[in-house]
């Protein structure tokens, strides 16, 4: 139990280092970053403006608590990053910088303490590898997850050509159409007008409407936005 509180309190020791010299660490990564030859100027500067968040976060998921946690920041820096078009293998390869930059501080931090730095650092270690694992991870499970959106809308595109080749009447071709495109999109509701060439519709077929709206449509096909815009107001509009 006294190893156990001991590993704890050098922990919270090496966060609480991390936290109080954040700017200077931080800006070491970041030039530590800007020396990468592959690294275009554009994705740096994205990795720039996140850097402070995506620090903030790494630390916290060193801190001595329950895995949750330290999964919670995991997603953390994949969503900020990935969000910010920072690409994947560029927040692989920063993070992995970051640690570099963290194991260098600790032996300034530790100096001639030999047995209290290697003790520090094989904990830090420890710590810093089971958070990039989790990093990883959740960067394939995201990867995965667009991929299977992307075959899913593939899918729906190659449909929707079948329909386009089909004999199938011109009303209900566009109907389909109009189903698959909110579909694709994830619009809760769609509408499809056919120009007349007069400046007015001669046809509008609309997808997911409620009763409501249906009372709507029973009027002459809308000469404006008028109709449009009011939809539009109340959900997603595909069109």
């Amino acid at each position: 139990m006294a190893k156990t509180n001991t590993e704890s309190e050098l922990r919270e020791g090496l966060v609480a280092h991390f936290r109080a010299e954040g700017e200077t660490l931080r800006r070491q990564w970041l030039r530590q970053v800007r020396t990468t030859g592959a690294v275009k100027s554009l994705l740096r500067q994205g990795l720039e403006n996140e850097s402070p968040a995506l620090y903030t976060a790494f630390v916290d998921g060193l801190e001595p608590r329950n895995h949750s946690r330290t999964a919670a920041c995991a997603r953390s820096i994949v969503q900020r990053a990935l969000g910010a078009g920072i690409p994947p293998e560029l927040l692989i390869d920063s993070l992995l910088a970051l640690r570099d930059v963290h194991r260098r501080s600790l032996v300034r931090k530790y100096g001639a303490a030999a047995r209290r730095f290697a003790k520090a650092l094989d904990i830090y270690s420890s710590a810093a590898n089971r958070l990039l694992t989790l990093v990883i991870r959740d960067v394939f499970a995201t990867k995965d997850a667009a991929a299977t959106r992307e075959v899913e809308q593939l899918r729906t595109l190659v449909k929707t050509g079948m329909i386009l080749s089909a004999k199938l009447s011109l009303e209900a071709v566009l109907q389909r159409i109009a189903n698959m495109a909110c579909k694709v999109v994830g619009a809760g509701y769609g509408a499809l007008g056919v120009l007349d060439g007069k400046g007015g519709l001669s046809q509008f077929i609309t997808a997911g409407i409620d009763e409501e709206d249906e009372r709507a449509r029973s009027a002459p096909c809308p000469s404006g936005r008028a109709f449009l815009a009011s939809s539009c107001a109340r959900r997603s509009l595909c069109v």
